[in-house]
């Protein structure tokens, strides 16, 4: 539902859809070999920054990860909406907008003081 990312050769995404459990994986993208693979995204999107991964899963847990191919390891998660999220999250000016399918709407600030 959400287009892959890009980032140092490895492609992150979520695979699945609607009708099962939708997981993100991390794959090689010259061979297509399988790095690893994180469960109970859900159709949830996601983005890359700096180096890290933004994720909003399917029932908007928003984590943020480095991108590695080595594992996938949250450096910080939080419950930030609630109910259907199959939109990217998108960062724009030190912040993150988040949206469920309803249109609910919140917005985190993640300037560093």
């Amino acid at each position: 539902m959400n287009s892959a990312v890009l980032v140092d050769g490895h492609l992150y995404g979520v695979d699945g859809d609607t009708s099962v459990k939708a997981s993100l994986k991390c794959l090689e993208f010259a061979t297509g070999a399988p790095k690893w693979e994180h469960p109970n995204i859900g159709s949830g999107a996601l983005i890359t920054a700096a180096g890290r991964l933004i994720v909003l899963t399917a029932t908007g847990e928003l984590m943020v990860a480095p991108a590695s191919p080595a594992s996938f390891q949250p450096t910080a998660r939080a419950q930030v909406l609630r109910g259907k999220c199959w939109t990217s999250p998108v960062l724009a000016n030190g912040r993150i907008y988040c949206r469920t399918a309803p249109g609910d709407v919140v917005c985190l600030d993640v300037r560093k003081p």
